[in-house]
């Protein structure tokens, strides 16, 4: 009688599970649709924080976690992580972040890197950083050396976006096989359905007016002072609209929030919501006149999906992955141009039939876009890596 031969075991590194938006969506994605996959001949090791535990359930019995409650981006997951890792004896591990610890060097891996947006924006003088300059020049050069000696020594590399594999083929000599692009998708629930009523918005965020929407965390490179400035531009000429800003509040939000404080017409159009549950952001975005979202660098772009799939039009940046996301369902400015945000916005507003040309795109363009496609194309990923000697 043959022995059931060992089923291989593959560990995920979800720490950033709970994390709001970008690679806490891309874990919660990933993780949810592997387990609508077949996946019997594997076993799943979900590392997860504390945070996590009760937020995630596993649904099959080949998938379990093990809570792995270290800060990221510290020495202290440097030294910590590579026990946690080890003690579960994977066959290969898929770190989820550029930040594998430098002394776990004893199984395979692939790796995900989302962008290149800190070390391409500190080239053109852009700090996504309030640490003082010479802790922070410390921070970069540790940073530069460890997404170095992860992507060095991955056996595959998983990106989201052709942009973003262009940019580490060039920025780290790779051949064009060691990088495999898996698009992500827009979250479940959007949809033009969820638009709420004028008496709601006004109720719960002071809306009044048709609005112009952008979700983000407050980052330079996320671009929302040249937007405000835009609005305010735009208002001169079209006083019959707001601007709603979301997000978790930090450092950057609170100079842009005080810098409007100083603003009259700014003050008075002008509305931060806060962070948003997942309900909330679906329904400010199906309510919206436009989603608005003109970054300076993104590795993906998950907002034009979900306003695609909210039945709202789209305004977004011509440069970075924007466009290859946004395809023919956006209307593009140039984000270093405070004038041309305007110029977009006002080009909108006074042209029904491209509003409803960019909605109507927009469904034709989320159908490139799924989730399940994503962790199929990384399931697969994984099945290579165990190959490769």
């Amino acid at each position: 009688m043959e022995t059931p031969s060992k089923k291989l075991r593959i560990g995920i590194d979800a720490r950033y599970y709970t994390l709001p938006g970008g690679i806490g969506t891309y874990l919660r994605e990933l993780i949810s649709n592997l387990e609508k996959l077949d996946t019997s001949d594997f076993e799943f090791v979900i590392f997860i924080e504390k945070a996590a535990v009760g937020v995630y359930k596993p649904t099959k019995p080949n998938f379990r976690t093990v809570v792995a409650d270290v800060p990221w981006y510290t020495f202290t997951e440097q030294l910590k992580m590579p026990a946690i890792w080890g003690k579960e004896h994977v066959d290969l591990m898929h770190y989820t972040h550029f930040n594998k610890s430098i002394f776990f060097r004893s199984k395979p891996y692939v790796v995900t890197i989302h962008d290149l947006t800190y070390s391409l924006q500190k080239e053109k003088k852009v700090r996504i950083s309030k640490l003082m300059p010479g802790i922070y020049e410390f921070k970069y050069m540790a940073y530069k050396f460890a997404i170095w000696d992860t992507i060095k020594r991955a056996r595959q590399i998983i990106v989201p976006t052709h942009m973003v594999k262009k940019d580490i083929m060039k920025a780290y000599a790779l051949p064009d096989t060691a990088v495999t692009v898996t698009y992500e998708g827009a979250n479940e629930g959007f949809s033009p359905s969820k638009k709420i009523s004028g008496e709601e918005l006004a109720k719960r965020w002071g809306i009044t007016r048709p609005y112009f929407v952008c979700v983000s965390n407050g980052s330079p490179h996320k671009n929302l002072k040249r937007l405000t400035e835009a609005f305010q531009l735009f208002s001169k000429e079209n006083p019959g609209y707001q601007l709603v800003l979301g997000g978790r509040r930090n450092k950057f939000y609170d100079e842009l929030l005080a810098w409007i404080e100083t603003e009259p017409t700014l003050k008075e159009s002008v509305i931060y919501t806060g962070e948003l549950k997942d309900e909330e952001l679906k329904e400010l975005v199906a309510s919206s006149f436009s989603s608005v979202f003109v970054s300076l660098a993104e590795g993906f772009g998950i907002p034009l999906l979900e306003g695609m799939a909210s039945g709202v039009p789209m305004i977004t940046s011509n440069t970075s992955c924007l466009p290859e996301i946004g395809g023919d369902a956006a209307l593009y400015c140039d984000p270093y141009s405070p004038e041309d945000i305007a110029r977009a916005m006002t080009q909108l507003t006074g042209d029904t039939d491209l509003q409803h040309k960019l909605i109507t795109q927009g469904f034709t363009q989320l159908k490139k876009f799924s989730w399940r496609t994503m962790a199929e194309n990384t399931l697969a990923v994984y099945k290579n890596a165990l190959e490769k000697k």
